[in-house]
């Protein structure tokens, strides 16, 4: 990697909190800006803008936090709900909406200055889902955390709250108890100072399905994700239920930390996972044990201390050298948890990588002389001479792929030619374009065999030889999906 941009940095730390400092630098600097990834972004500030020993700058975290609310009220709808890439949202029961409510009744409960516009808006929006005739068990679960966060704004929503249960019960009988809407009903119960309630489904739930580690790939819903649905009960356990979240083990913890441990995160599994382990860390006692990190150089050499033996939570850069990081516990009283560690490498390659990939995804990039079926590759242009971008995305995974994200770098000297490509929803087969500076971003989705085109044209504007960089695909909610097609390069001679 360029030394320039490059970081490296451990953490260590007695509470599984400390594993946050890793997902919120993910979340810091993700490309993408769905309505979803922006409140994502901000959630993990907002939970963690607190937090001393993360030492991040309050004043930078009220101005992330307050962009996130500005870009929200663009793509809020006059129904209170929110659209992914525009103001677009319909009466059906979403999740989206429900998401960003949660953020903006944290940010309320965290003393931000929410704009009242926006976060009414979004109780009138939670209203609508709560009253909405249930239909399955999928909205269901929806509906339950709508009138969870109604309860946390101050309505009393024992109506809804008894409505839905009445309705599961008839269409639902022994089936729903199972579902994400059990432990929002019963957090809502104890909102709603019925505690006795509240415990007994919470306990149900608790025995009819158990949390597990989930480490396969999943291809529903983003918001379905079981690892997104272990960490929403598990920071209602905890935030609710403190009684049951005080007497959790390792085991308990690992639902929401040994995903992390094999890389299996996303932008909203790290927000829920982030405000989980923040829930946990409020009720978990002062642990009495000694933690150290040191380095070993990659050649032959002495071991280096980076941070002594001390408590709380450790974090330092340590050196390119480095061929080995070494945490230490020194476990000086009772510590059931042990430690956890963390190490984080970014930054910027100094290679062009040239190697196809095509995990699930093929992807494919020409520039051509024309937009037709006998079209010839172009190696060499004019300035100001136009030429063909031909890109075509092809689904070699035996399912259905959603929120798939096709980067489209653009070269050094050209620029789009005037209304060649235009940003939103007006190209055919994508769900919405964004054009920037350096480059293309086409989100889609792709059916089982599917292939999808994207043409447009770009043209040089100075003389000489310019990279092209590769053209890349990924899911954005599975890492494991990804494609790219090697670069090449351009020759640009001057105009005669």
């Amino acid at each position: 990697m360029y030394p320039q941009f490059r970081k490296l940095e451990a953490t260590s730390s007695a509470l599984p909190l400390g594993l946050c400092r890793g997902l919120e630098s993910y979340l810091r600097d993700y490309p993408h800006g769905c309505s979803e990834q922006i409140t994502s972004r901000a959630m993990s500030r907002l939970l963690l803008a607190n937090e001393v020993d993360f030492g991040f700058d309050k004043s930078e975290a009220v101005q992330a936090i307050d962009d996130a609310f500005a870009m929200l009220r663009t793509r809020q709808h006059s129904n209170g709900g929110f659209g992914y890439w525009d103001s677009y949202c319909n009466d059906a029961v979403d999740y989206l909406s429900v998401y960003v409510t949660q953020f903006l009744t944290e940010a309320r409960e965290g003393s931000y200055a929410v704009p009242e516009g926006l976060l009414e808006g979004a109780r009138n929006r939670m209203k609508q889902i709560a009253k909405a005739n249930t239909q399955n068990l999928h909205d269901a679960s929806i509906q339950a955390a709508a009138i969870y966060l109604l309860t946390r704004n101050g309505e009393v929503t024992t109506n809804y709250l008894l409505n839905l249960r009445d309705t599961l019960e008839k269409r639902f009988k022994d089936q729903w108890q199972a579902t994400l809407a059990a432990p929002y009903m019963a957090s809502t119960y104890v909102l709603l100072k019925q505690e006795k309630e509240g415990r007994a489904l919470m306990d149900f739930h608790r025995k009819g399905a158990p949390m597990k580690p989930w480490f396969d790939p999943w291809r529903g819903w983003y918001y379905e994700d079981p690892q997104v649905r272990n960490a929403q009960v598990f920071a209602l356990t905890c935030r609710h239920f403190p009684e049951i979240a005080r007497k959790f083990g390792y085991d308990d913890i690992g639902v929401i930390t040994e995903p992390l441990a094999r890389n299996r995160f996303n932008t909203i599994s790290s927000a829920w996972s982030i405000l989980a382990l923040k829930a946990y860390s409020e009720l978990a006692s002062k642990v009495d044990v000694k933690l150290a990190i040191s380095e070993i150089p990659r050649i032959q050499g002495e071991a280096k201390l980076i941070i002594p033996e001390s408590g709380g939570m450790l974090n330092a850069p340590f050196s390119k050298d480095a061929g080995t990081i070494r945490f230490q516990l020194n476990q000086g009283g009772k510590a059931d948890l042990g430690a956890f560690y963390q190490v984080t490498e970014t930054g910027f390659d100094t290679g062009v990588p040239t190697d196809k990939i095509a995990d699930g995804i093929e992807v494919f990039r020409e520039l051509v002389d024309k937009d037709t079926k006998d079209a010839k590759p172009l190696d060499r242009l004019k300035v100001g001479q136009g030429v063909t971008v031909r890109i075509r995305v092809r689904n070699v995974s035996p399912e259905a792929l959603n929120n798939l994200a096709l980067l489209d770098l653009m070269p050094g000297g050209f620029e789009i030619e005037a209304n060649s490509l235009r940003p939103g929803k007006e190209t055919p087969g994508a769900d919405y374009v964004d054009v920037r500076e350096d480059r293309n971003v086409f989100f889609c989705s792709l059916g089982k065999g599917e292939v999808k085109t994207f043409i447009y044209r770009i043209k040089p504007v100075t003389a000489g030889t310019f990279v092209i960089p590769p053209v890349f695909a990924e899911s954005m909610y599975d890492r494991g999906i990804k494609g790219r097609a090697g670069g090449s390069k351009m020759v640009v001679e001057p105009a005669e």
